[in-house]
């Protein structure tokens, strides 16, 4: 038995069912109802009646619950009680999509830090990681990218999911290519012109490019893999001058290809944004529009 096995018999009691208690848990029910089971033989009692209805707690099951519900709080309390003699850190924490005017805004960020102790948390991660981050509590705020037709789906997620979201840009996506590429003195390129180019793609397949495309999902080996190989390409959003000019790369539009991404900040809605928070937010809004002007 451990504290996280008590923390997921408390929600299911809670919802009532394992699929409701996985989805606010962001755990496979496959998982959350072994933890269950494991819990259960640990203990030598039965915590739930199982039925088609749902799951209902037994006699046993609500004195475990009950006392459960307690151990919790006392631990939180612990925590809260030692967590005043540390000294106040500046906190931030964003999970986000790759892209070069959000990791120029946290580099100018880090530049306005106090001399205070700090505790930041930068990570670059696909959409359902970003949210996964974010509902868990893991970081606080995110920045999640999709395609424009998509919007409805996230809008609906996010209240669903009891999140403030935010725009924060709305862009088409440009090519990034090597300076050297045979394409970098066109003005603008369509999408045959990339048939022969292999492509740098965060997913495993390409629609763009008939070679197909190499699979990178670290941001730096991006960019460097574009710098060295003058055959690829990597469709993205505008590029920090910056950038272009300590990869040697150039940025142009596609003439055939519409694809209208949105950059969305979430955050949990009962969450207070400080001060931090809100200068992350002020770079960020800044770098965007000095990138996609």
């Amino acid at each position: 038995m451990n504290i996280l096995h008590l923390k997921y018999a408390v929600e299911v009691s809670k919802c009532g069912s394992i699929n409701k208690a996985s989805d606010k848990l962001i755990i496979a029910q496959p998982n959350l109802s072994r933890a269950i089971k494991d819990l259960e033989a640990d203990l030598g009692i039965t915590i739930f009646d199982r039925s088609a209805k749902g799951m209902f707690l037994t006699r046993d099951g609500e004195h475990f619950i009950a006392r459960a519900e307690k151990i919790l709080a006392e631990i939180e309390e612990i925590k809260s009680i030692y967590k005043e003699r540390l000294p106040i850190k500046q906190k931030l924490s964003v999970s986000c999509t790759a892209a070069g005017y959000i990791s120029e805004s946290f580099s100018a960020l880090s530049l306005c830090l106090s001399p205070d102790p700090a505790d930041i948390s930068y990570k670059e991660a696909l959409p359902h990681e970003v949210l996964s981050d974010v509902i868990k509590g893991e970081f606080k705020l995110g920045i999640i990218r999709y395609f424009e037709e998509q919007d409805k789906y996230y809008k609906e997620l996010f209240e669903e999911k009891n999140l403030t979201y935010e725009l924060i840009a709305e862009f088409d996506c440009f090519v990034i290519l090597s300076a050297q590429s045979p394409l970098a003195a066109s003005k603008a390129i369509n999408s045959k012109e990339l048939n022969d180019l292999l492509e740098i793609s965060y997913t495993s397949f390409s629609e763009t490019s008939s070679r197909g495309a190499i699979h990178i999902n670290d941001r730096a080996a991006q960019l460097e893999m574009l710098s060295s190989n003058y055959n690829t390409f990597m469709l993205d959003t505008p590029l920090p001058e910056a950038y272009l000019k300590r990869y040697n790369l150039v940025q142009k539009k596609c003439t055939d290809i519409r694809k209208t991404y949105k950059d969305v900040l979430i955050y949990k809605s009962d969450s207070r944004l400080s001060e931090l928070d809100n200068s992350f937010i002020t770079q960020l809004c800044n770098s965007k529009r000095k990138c996609l002007s």
